[in-house]
């Protein structure tokens, strides 16, 4: 006689007909068959494990997750299926992962499946009224009973039953890089749902998503591209492919102490504006406006007016009456003599604006005990670091700029306010210093003519990158009197010799010529019309 075999996981029913040779016995007494018994050991069922779960008035979506997680038993479901409202309670901490889901799930239109490693949660496409089929299991090492009489209910009604409640497709496929080497680990969820699973060793991944044509699948893994693809259910097996990608670090700040401080050891203390940036964005005449309004508790004030006057910077305010209270400042972690000398030092700055703003990458601030953490004592006022550009590998890149622009004062007249004064016949007189000044040929104000052009060549290879800059401006103050000449140069060069050696090479070079007036300390056409009197009027300096 024929026999058939229904496959369900690892379990094996085989059903046999009314008089089959196999492994039937003849009763020779009463010349009937005898049930056939098969005994098979079959390997533990995930159902069969412990479920050490305990959970006490907590959603059904949180006791599912709690019971995979304790159980060490992979339970895939999509939340859309589970009754908002539900709430539940288990104390299975001796109870098995199948007994805690018929716990969790009664009352309700959820079943559970076995298949391929995963315990999925599906719902039940039976009729509200319809009985609850007797539950097929196949606990280790059962004896199935299967009767050779065709008027004795046979398990199969129980199988197609289970197979007809499962109302949802299967996605399987692998996860490769562009190599074809399988990915571990890679994280395979249902865009839009909870419903996710992960790669094995091999790259596989078998996911139970609805029955639509296509479905969206997000792929992510450590080291790689995220992939969102849209496949088709019917496709069968899949294959996705990541891409590499690097991975992002920490940020490092380079201190005063050997070795390196991660950005976020450091705390909220550190302040990092990106130069490169907002010089690609927007003009910058000076190194001072990359500071202004961009970092939190950094004060800029700008000096005089004239050329050549640096602006003021306070870190978190002034922090001394009568001592310096100029912060630090480094390029390249070499420190940088900051005084300015005593000719002009009426704005109070320092040599930060010596610097071309084209040759900067990124300036950090470090505030308050931070930085005399870092730097010592003399650090009390902050520490400004320079991070200059660096080579990249790539072909020679060549970058010319040619700046152009005037410099003038709005309204000198306006500024300059008339004086009055009685004449030997004791009338009231007026009298303008800048008219009086410029009734006899002089004019001590001009429209300034500025000038820069900027130069720079960068690349490398894999072993050596470079980067090397030329700077020239020669620009004219608002005052006749006032000038600055500029010239700089800077060159990077950085050599890997092996994977431990790695040489860097830094050189800079700036020389500023400036012609200013004297108001620091006193003097000059500005101090000359504010003190002007009509005693001075035929003074050498009239004022």
């Amino acid at each position: 006689m024929a026999f058939s075999a229904v496959h369900l996981g690892s379990s094996i029913l085989l059903l046999a007909a009314a008089g089959s040779p196999i492994g039937a016995q003849q009763d020779s007494a009463a010349g009937r068959d005898r049930p056939v018994r098969i005994t098979q050991t079959l390997p533990q069922s995930l159902l069969a494990r412990p479920a050490r779960l305990r959970a006490r008035d907590v959603p059904l979506e949180s006791a599912l997750t709690l019971l995979d997680r304790s159980s060490g038993v992979s339970i895939v479901f999509s939340p859309s299926f589970l009754p908002e409202s539900r709430r539940v309670s288990c104390a299975c901490d001796a109870a098995t992962v199948g007994e805690a889901l018929e716990r969790l799930l009664a009352g309700t239109q959820l079943r559970y499946k076995e298949i391929d490693g995963q315990i999925m949660i599906h719902r039940d496409r039976r009729a509200p009224d319809e009985p609850d089929p007797a539950p097929l299991s196949v606990p280790t090492g059962n004896i199935l009973n299967v009767s050779a009489d065709p008027n004795q209910p046979a398990p199969i009604l129980a199988l197609s039953r289970l197979v007809d409640a499962v109302q949802q497709a299967v996605v399987s496929g692998s996860v490769t890089d562009d190599h074809a080497r399988p990915i571990l680990g890679a994280t395979v969820p249902l865009v839009g749902t909870a419903a996710r699973t992960s790669t094995d060793a091999a790259g596989r991944f078998r996911l139970e998503v609805p029955r639509d044509p296509t479905v969206a699948l997000r792929v992510t893994a450590i080291g790689y591209r995220p992939l969102t693809e849209s496949v088709r259910v019917a496709d069968g097996a899949i294959h996705l492919v990541l891409l590499e990608a690097a991975v992002n670090l920490d940020e490092i700040v380079v201190t005063g102490n050997p070795g390196d401080v991660q950005m976020r050891a450091v705390g909220n203390a550190v302040g990092r504006i990106n130069a490169a940036e907002l010089v690609a964005t927007g003009p910058v005449g000076e190194v001072g406006q990359l500071l202004k309004g961009r970092a939190a508790g950094v004060l800029v004030r700008s000096g005089i007016g004239s050329l050549g006057t640096p602006p003021k910077i306070n870190i978190r305010g002034s922090s001394s009456l009568t001592l310096n209270d100029k912060p630090l400042i480094y390029v390249d972690g070499v420190r940088v003599d900051n005084s300015f000398g005593n000719l002009q030092n009426w704005g109070g700055g320092g040599r930060l604006n010596d610097f071309n703003p084209d040759d900067i990458e990124s300036i950090e601030i470090i505030k308050g005990p931070a930085a005399s953490t870092l730097y010592g004592t003399e650090a009390s006022s902050g520490v400004i670091q320079v991070i200059t550009k660096r080579g990249s590998r790539g072909a020679p890149e060549l970058n010319v700029q040619v700046k152009q622009g005037t410099m003038w004062m709005r309204d000198p007249e306006g500024r300059y306010p008339s004086v009055f004064f009685r004449d030997p016949a004791g009338a009231i007189q007026s009298l303008s210093p800048l008219s009086v000044s410029k009734a006899e040929g002089f004019n001590p104000y001009r429209t300034g003519w500025q000038q820069a052009y900027d130069l720079t060549v960068s690349g490398g290879t894999e072993s050596t990158r470079y980067y090397i800059s030329g700077e020239y401006g020669n620009n004219d103050g608002a005052e006749r009197n006032n000038a600055e000449v500029r010239y700089g140069a800077r060159a990077t060069v950085a050599a890997t010799l092996n994977p431990r050696v790695q040489l860097d090479g830094n050189l800079g070079y700036v020389r500023v010529e400036t012609d200013t007036p004297t108001e620091g300390s006193f003097g000059g056409t500005q101090y000359a019309l504010s003190t002007f009197t009509p005693s001075t009027l035929n003074a050498p300096t009239r004022g």
